[in-house]
């Protein structure tokens, strides 16, 4: 009887653990050379990593320290294998889209706060200053709050304080004060 060696076992048990051992039905192509993640045969949120870029064998199903937004991108395409770069690739993307959108909508709130505020100013033309600065940041809040989705109340704020300090040196609210309070106010945006 012919024995065989330790090599030609661990060769044989490499080739029967990928036909016998649970993994994906259909293998997704080759990612680079380490390790990938793919939903397999895993319940929802589980994963299996693969090494040689998808060409080892399987893990276990499990989150691997995966946050749930990365087990939620590898579960979107479960015939990708993704490596940690390409998790981080995309969300870092997703990333860099946020803060532009969040750069976008701050503009655009900035430009709706020059817009408003000096018309809001100039109803209070003539008017006591200290009784019209108390109620600027509430009026400007209700007024811009909704329009800004929030984004213009620091301004509203920072103009009720402008103009408390025009206050300072006048008792009534004068033309003077608009460009120098909404240009404070807007500029907290």
């Amino acid at each position: 009887m012919k024995t065989s060696t330790p090599s030609s076992f661990l060769a044989l048990l490499v080739l029967l653990s990928t036909f016998l051992l649970p993994g994906s039905v259909e293998a997704a192509g080759r990612n680079g050379d380490g390790i990938v993640y793919n939903k397999s045969d895993c319940g929802y949120p589980n994963v299996r990593f693969y090494g040689f870029g998808g060409d080892g064998p399987g893990s276990t199903c499990d989150t691997w320290s995966l946050n749930r937004q990365k087990l939620d991108k590898v579960w979107s395409d479960g015939n990708h294998n993704w490596s940690q770069d390409d998790l981080n690739t995309f969300f870092a993307q997703v990333e860099a889209a946020a803060i532009n959108a969040a750069n976008w909508a701050k503009n655009q709130a900035r430009n709706i706060c020059f817009k408003a505020i000096p018309p809001m100013i100039n109803q209070a033309m003539g008017r006591d200053c200290r009784s019209t600065a108390a109620k600027f940041g509430s009026e400007c809040t209700a007024e811009l709050g909704l329009e800004t989705e929030g984004l213009a109340v620091p301004a509203c704020i920072a103009g009720a304080v402008a103009i408390g300090e025009q206050c300072n040196v006048r008792s009534f609210i004068e033309r003077e004060i608009i460009e120098p309070v909404t240009s404070y106010a807007c500029n907290k945006i």
